[in-house]
């Protein structure tokens, strides 16, 4: 029988259909790679030019500041390692590939697990990161026998309370002289806690929080030496890897009595001249709002406060007669914008306003004749009345606690006016306050630029017709008026400053001191001291007699600045 002829199969032989599927997964492979290294190209090329071309961007685009720039710096770093890590695995032949595609991921993730346990990174106001430390933190305070302070009086000099005596930025007893920087004198230059609270200062007595491992720490210092002479201890530590660590409102000097706000709402009442605590109020117990403590017990102990208030309770206390005002917020119903407390015995006096707080103090202002607290809270300013706490007026103001907060106090600029600072794409705004016949109050805009005055960390000062500000991390001269910039100067981030004899003292957030003219017509820098202070410089600068004392979260510093103390009559809290 003769064999049958086998007929042949039709279609595409299988190593056909495979060849096939490969090309086109080649091509599928160098179209995603081209697609993204494109997007990458293009996301650097408009972050290049940006960056090169800021200031005419923000001008553009308000919302665009510079510290969203190095944000989005950050971010395409990042992506752009990651696309390069992906790419150089992908392009790795066989099983090795399919091993470290999730291999490497996982190694990320175990590192990072481990490093976050030893090491935090820190970020400056930008939120571009800076350096990464040790959480085994190095700078403890000396054991040492408490001192006692000598008798303590403010004087006309003194730096006594949150911006200054008359809380406006202004230092009105110094004359300066225009000479260089050489001239600065560095009294003393020494470690000190971490956190954000400014000092203030009475004769040659300073004060200021900070913290020491799982204790919020209150602390007096000498001027003259930097020889610590008391401390009270709290145990209570915040630690928020964008905002630090530590206590961040400044202390209050009020007849031989200092009033202090802890980051978790530890409301203290001390002697002055020992530290005895005199009374204390925990406003979290007090007002019901919930805290979460993890490692408990530890040397790395966090308290967080389980509200939208994420980077700590930063409200310099209000002395107003006989009471300590502080924002509370809370949550619900419950919500509380300012108590006020006996300063006598922490009994609470009256309660007034239902709104979140947000990172301002309540600070003391006189509209149309009459004396109100004036407060920022999460998403409005207000007015209250200091004797019942009843708010008489409110204006919204765009904001969130846990996001794009309010964080400047208000300013007023005449009888009737205040002037509103911030940054996050809102800028300045001028808002006029009114009282109709039958006292109802009422608050309007009267201007509103999203281009000037964006604040974040600091406080307009006046002079004259101009605010002087931190504005988006330069120094900016506007006409609050009309809210029409007048100058722009120099990049100092997120600092502070003071009006000092009519020109401005500004130090930088990376540590350098700056003496700038308050001319309106032009931008003038004066001199600069660079490497005064290491760390972040966001805490306030205080002023007493001729000293100058600044700190950062990691350093404090006392200089004599070339300068007179003008006659000046006597001044009390």
């Amino acid at each position: 029988m003769e064999p049958q002829e086998k007929t042949p199969k039709t279609g595409t032989p299988p190593t056909s259909n495979r060849s096939s599927f490969q090309t086109a997964l080649k091509l599928l492979k160098w179209l995603a790679f081209a697609a993204s290294l494109l997007v990458l190209i293009s996301l650097w090329s408009l972050l290049i030019y940006a960056r090169f071309n800021s200031q005419a961007v923000s001008e553009r685009i308000p919302a665009i500041s510079i510290g969203m720039l190095e944000m989005m710096t950050t971010g395409l770093v990042v992506l752009s390692g990651i696309w390069l890590v992906a790419i150089l695995i992908w392009t790795l032949a066989g099983r090795w590939r399919w091993i470290l595609l999730p291999a490497v991921p996982l190694a990320c993730i175990v590192m990072m697990v481990w490093a976050s346990r030893h090491y935090r990174v820190v970020f400056n106001a930008d939120m571009t990161p800076l350096r990464i430390e040790s959480r085994d933190e190095q700078y403890q305070l000396k054991p040492s026998e408490q001192q006692i302070a000598s008798e303590l009086t403010v004087g006309p000099t003194d730096f006594y309370r949150y911006l200054g005596p008359a809380q406006d930025l202004k230092v009105s007893w110094l004359s300066l002289h225009q000479t260089s920087a050489e001239d600065l004198e560095v009294l003393w230059r020494q470690p000190i806690g971490y956190g954000w609270s400014g000092f203030i200062a009475v004769g040659d007595t300073g004060f200021t929080q900070e913290q020491q491992g799982p204790w919020e720490c209150v602390t007096a210092y000498d001027l003259g030496s930097g020889e610590l002479l008391w401390v009270h201890r709290d145990r209570h530590r915040h630690d928020e890897p964008m905002g630090g660590i530590g206590p961040r409102a400044t202390p209050t000097f009020h007849n031989g009595k200092l009033l202090t706000l802890g980051s978790l709402g530890t409301l203290n009442c001390l002697d002055a001249t020992n530290g005895a605590l005199l009374w204390q109020v925990e406003l979290t117990e007090r007002f019901n709002i919930p805290v979460e403590v993890t490692n408990e017990g530890t040397e790395q102990q966090i308290d967080q406060e389980k509200t939208n208030v994420l980077w700590g309770r930063s409200a310099s206390p209000l002395v107003f007669q006989n009471q300590v005002i502080v924002p509370v917020g809370g949550i619900g119903k419950q919500m509380r914008s300012l108590v006020a407390f006996n300063l006598d015995n922490g009994e609470i006096i009256w309660e007034g306003g239902s709104e979140q707080v947000s990172y301002g103090s309540p600070v003391m202002g006189t509209l149309l004749g009459t004396p109100q607290i004036l407060i920022v809270n999460e998403s409005s300013v207000a007015g209250h009345d200091p004797a019942t706490g009843k708010q008489l007026w409110s204006f919204y103001r765009n904001g969130n606690s846990g996001g794009g907060a309010n964080t400047a106090q208000p300013v007023v600029v005449d009888d009737n006016k205040i002037l509103l600072s911030k940054e996050y794409g809102l800028g300045g705004e001028l808002i006029e306050v009114k009282k109709d016949e039958s006292d109802r109050w009422s608050a309007e805009s009267l201007w509103k630029n999203p281009r000037v005055l964006k604040t974040k960390l600091t406080v307009p000062v006046l002079r004259g017709e101009y605010a002087y500000s931190i504005s988006s991390g330069y120094l900016e001269c506007t006409h609050w008026p009309t809210g029409e910039k007048a100058w722009r100067g120099d990049r100092v981030q997120h600092g502070q400053l003071l009006l000092v004899d009519d020109q401005l003292l500004v130090m930088s957030e990376d540590g350098r001191l700056l003496l700038v003219s308050t001319d309106p017509e032009d931008y003038q820098l004066l001199w600069e001291k660079e490497d005064l202070l290491d760390g972040r410089c966001w805490n306030m600068l205080c002023v007493v007699g001729n000293k100058l004392v600044a700190r950062s979260e990691l350093e404090a510093t006392c200089i004599l600045l070339p300068a007179k103390v003008r006659d000046t009559e006597s001044k009390t809290d």
